[in-house]
């Protein structure tokens, strides 16, 4: 699902890669492993924080 119109100011950094999570009519589904990419805390908390 993606939105139509978003009405506010994007803040932080663009996404790497996208979360691949897909909803729908039938159900969702999660990435495969081969999708996710494992990595420190410290680098998963300076992304997420804009540090």
């Amino acid at each position: 699902m993606t939105p139509i119109k978003i009405n506010i100011k994007e803040k932080g950094q663009k996404a790497i890669k996208p979360i691949p999570l897909y909803a729908g009519l039938y159900g969702h589904s999660y990435p495969s492993k081969k999708e996710i990419e494992s990595v420190t805390f410290d680098s998963f908390e300076k992304y997420i924080m804009e540090k």
